[in-house]
């Protein structure tokens, strides 16, 4: 069964975050976000979604951590933003980050 738990708290602590902090961001009550952290009660769906907005991942990578190779929250970002882009946005993209590697 999937520690939604433990995930959260870990996701949390990757933004060095409080719980006071991070509940604020989410929208919820610090007790409320505890309650999930401890696996008392399970997040709704705009919590979920919440979360993997304000971390920068997706729903895949909230479920499946090692669907990403790297720890680095900017890039675990930049990726989640990338995946919305359409083909050619995302084409720009590649050619801006090779612009300003050079």
């Amino acid at each position: 069964m999937f520690d939604f738990g433990k995930r959260i708290s870990e996701l949390r602590k990757s933004q060095k975050s409080t719980q006071e902090q991070f509940a604020m961001m989410l929208d919820i009550s610090r007790e409320n976000l505890s309650r999930i952290e401890n696996n008392k009660i399970t997040p709704s769906m705009s919590t979920l979604n919440k979360i993997c907005e304000v971390t920068g991942i997706s729903i895949k990578q909230f479920f499946n951590p090692e669907s990403t190779s790297t720890d680095n929250p900017e890039l675990i970002r930049l990726i989640a933003l990338a995946e919305s882009l359409n083909p050619d946005q995302l084409s720009s993209l590649n050619e801006f980050i090779e612009k300003i590697k050079e």
